[in-house]
């Protein structure tokens, strides 16, 4: 059971792929841009939003784009020195400055039924 539990989580972003991501740079400083849609290329199987931080200005630029598996190790926010990379595998998911909790209550479950037996 927790197999195929662990099966039908992770099928869906094994063959996922996103036709449409939001593709424009923002930063504190900077806040309004045109949210330009564009149409993913074969392979884009993630909407990416990186944030960079620039401990210079104390600023930090919010890039938005298609990426592929390299570019992601799955769905979710991943940290670095530089920023943090947040990845997610729906059409046009890449807009908002905070990541939405939806991810995060799927992991929950996920975890909540695999420790239940």
């Amino acid at each position: 059971m927790r197999n195929l539990i662990l099966i039908l989580f992770f099928l869906p972003i094994a063959f996922s792929k996103v036709n449409k991501c939001y593709s424009y740079t923002t930063s504190h400083s900077v806040h309004k841009a045109p949210k330009t849609q564009v149409q993913c290329q074969f392979g884009s199987a993630y909407c990416v939003k990186y944030i960079v931080n620039n401990y210079q200005s104390n600023d930090q630029t919010y890039l938005r784009t298609c990426g592929g598996l390299l570019t992601c190790p799955g769905i979710g926010c991943f940290n670095s020195y530089t920023g943090t990379t947040c990845c997610c595998a729906t059409d046009l998911c890449n807009s908002s400055i905070t990541t939405s909790g939806f991810y995060s209550f799927i992991v929950l479950i996920v975890v909540y039924l695999l420790f239940q037996s």
